[in-house]
């Protein structure tokens, strides 16, 4: 069976478990687009949580999700939570950050997970500071490592550099680890103009506990839309972030780096949607980078007669193919399109339609569609011959874990 059918069935075994499990509606085409078989669907959260995004060990096989958890008193925390290859169940969850309330919700922002080729786990996030005068609040981006497998973490840092000085917007974050360990954080910063914010990125070289100066990749980014960031087997950064190009023109663009993110290459536009809007639509991009140095984004755009998501692939002269339509669900535009690559020519994105989750798996020759969940805000993670997804569905995160069987 080809790898990426495999991925497609494997998710679909779980979708059909989450349906015998929780007895939720069904549709008869819901119902034939998946195997019948059981596979557990964990309740992570039963209320109050928010946003989660999942990780997997390429090692181990552990899988990791974390999502930002608001108490009944209005606490908000970053929690995570581990299952092992061969554990039943997901671990109690435990409070990544140190300092009780530094966390703070935001659907363009979640708490990203991320696993580095030594084990270490690691979790960047967002908190809230009150900027005098201004309606929104700023804040900083917090990282925290653990070191023995998501047990434990150590006392959180901040990655943008002007932490000390007066507060300032840092958020719709992203997070990447290199094959050599190094980590990289992208994200939108308001330090300078709070209505023209920058996108900026930084580099640990010591597995978290300290960030170098942060680089600014673009002055000229879209205020609320999360950004994506990758690096390719042999070390090259790639960042992809929604752009206001003249005109309050708002398309998806894209930049590389070649020197550990010291600097980056002009911004590539992935496509001219030449999308209008007086304000930001809150829809960033993802990307994800396969083996033979293909980067893939996905996104989504309002642009008339042309309104959708899509994805598209440029080689490493960054000239991207046309981008194909993704059409799921019954007539709604998907949304929050979660995409990982899994081998040459093999994408699967995990996106939100109608109140619905549904998995497109994209086939060197076609694509394939399916029903996954009801549910929002997928996550998607693959590693280690394994796949993960974790959603919401109301205040409820919940997580499923399923093998993904060999070539």
């Amino acid at each position: 069976m080809h790898l990426a059918l495999q991925l497609s069935a494997a998710l679909c075994l779980a979708a059909a478990g989450w349906a015998a499990d929780h007895s939720h509606p069904t549709s008869a085409a819901e119902a034939d687009c998946c195997l019948v078989a059981t596979v557990p669907v964990h309740t992570l959260a039963d209320s109050l949580g928010a946003y989660p995004t999942a990780a997997i060990d390429p090692r181990s096989g552990e899988a990791y999700v974390a999502w930002v958890s608001t108490s009944a008193g209005g606490e908000t925390n970053v929690l995570l939570t581990r299952k092992g290859a061969a554990a039943p169940a997901f671990d109690r969850p435990v409070r990544v950050n140190h300092l009780p309330g530094d966390a703070a919700p935001n659907s363009q922002a979640p708490p990203q997970v991320a696993v580095g080729p030594e084990g270490n786990v690691y979790v960047l996030w967002k908190n809230n500071l009150p900027i005098e005068g201004y309606e929104w609040p700023g804040g900083n981006l917090r990282l925290a490592r653990s070191t023995d497998g998501g047990r434990s973490f150590s006392p959180a840092v901040s990655v943008n550099d002007d932490a000390a000085g007066p507060p300032a917007g840092h958020n719709f974050h992203d997070l990447a680890v290199a094959p050599d360990g190094s980590l990289y954080c992208s994200w939108i910063d308001f330090r300078l103009d709070r209505d023209k914010p920058d996108l900026r990125v930084a580099r640990s070289t010591d597995q978290g506990q300290s960030f170098g100066p942060n680089v600014v990749v673009d002055t000229d980014a879209c205020p609320c839309c999360r950004t994506a960031i990758g690096v390719a087997p042999g070390g090259q950064v790639y960042v992809a972030w929604r752009k206001v190009y003249p005109g309050s023109v708002r398309d998806i663009a894209l930049a590389s780096s070649a020197d550990g993110g010291r600097s980056f290459t002009s911004p590539v536009r992935v496509h001219a949607d030449n999308w209008v809007i007086e304000g930001c639509p809150h829809q960033g991009p993802f990307l994800g980078l396969d083996p033979p140095g293909r980067v893939w984004v996905a996104w989504t755009t309002g642009a008339e007669g042309r309104a959708g998501a899509y994805w598209a692939a440029a080689g490493k002269d960054l000239r991207f193919d046309p981008p194909t339509l993704l059409s799921v669900g019954q007539g709604s535009s998907p949304f929050h399109p979660s995409l990982k690559t899994a081998g040459p020519g093999q994408v699967l994105l995990a996106c939100e339609s109608g109140g619905a989750i549904y998995l497109a798996t994209r086939f060197p020759d076609r694509q394939q569609d399916q029903y996954l969940t009801r549910g929002a805000f997928p996550s998607l993670a693959l590693g280690g011959g394994r796949l993960a997804l974790a959603w919401m569905e109301g205040g409820v995160v919940r997580a499923y874990v399923a093998p993904r069987p060999g070539p």
